[in-house]
């Protein structure tokens, strides 16, 4: 199924006045939607409305049936669900499809960065649960991944360095780190990763990363 679908409220299309994205500021993933609006100088073209998914749930699923965040709605009321997808929309639509569609080797890094960030939003998500009702196999089968995938970018960190602009393995990979510091504090990433650790250092200070950076949503 496309992921890309007309907007309906009480099951009726509407129209946007100006294209809208619903994200939430601790959002990894929404995160990553905005720094490439930053990063294209189009953050000002769209409506940016900040939702809680628990507590907005309706307000969500009035746009993207779903329910989660982020989602972006143009102004013609199609709805764009999935943070890869937007990102790729997003530069289509500003650069070209040659820019969006890089080869399958740079996609399968940004795959990998995205799967940090999968790892270690589930892991979030079952830390917040009753301690009595807490895996820890599966919190140690996150870290473990979160470890391993950042091992291997470490190891393979030329295939991030190798262009001046930024792209999509550099947002995904960025949005993961950051949102490491922010969750996951006390998971010693740096720790034997001083490429990928210097490399985060110097990406953080883009304007982009700055004017994202996450905070909790009352």
């Amino acid at each position: 199924m496309s992921p890309i679908s007309k907007s309906k409220s009480n099951g009726v299309v509407t129209t946007m006045e100006s294209p809208i994205l619903f994200y939430s500021p601790s959002s990894p993933y929404a995160r990553k939607v905005l720094v490439h609006m930053h990063e294209l100088g189009i953050v000002d073209q769209y409506q940016v409305e900040a939702v809680n998914p628990l507590k907005d749930s309706q307000r969500i699923r009035a746009h993207n049936p779903l329910g989660k965040i982020p989602a972006l709605v143009t102004q013609e009321g199609e709805l764009i669900a999935d943070s890869r997808t937007i990102c790729h929309f997003l530069v289509e639509s500003e650069l070209g499809r040659e820019a969006a569609y890089a080869n399958s080797t740079s996609r399968t890094f940004e795959a990998i960065c995205d799967g940090v960030m999968d790892s270690a939003f589930l892991y979030v998500m079952e830390a917040l649960r009753q301690d009595a009702e807490q895996s820890a196999f599966w919190k140690q089968r996150w870290i473990d991944s979160i470890e391993s995938a950042l091992d291997y970018v470490e190891n393979n960190m030329q295939h991030f360095t190798n262009q001046t602009d930024c792209n999509f393995r550099e947002v995904a990979l960025g949005c993961a780190l950051g949102y490491l510091d922010f969750r996951l504090i006390d998971l010693p990433w740096r720790d034997s990763r001083k490429k990928l650790a210097n490399w985060f250092v110097e990406f953080s200070q883009r304007p982009s990363m700055k004017a994202t950076k996450p905070e909790n949503l009352a």
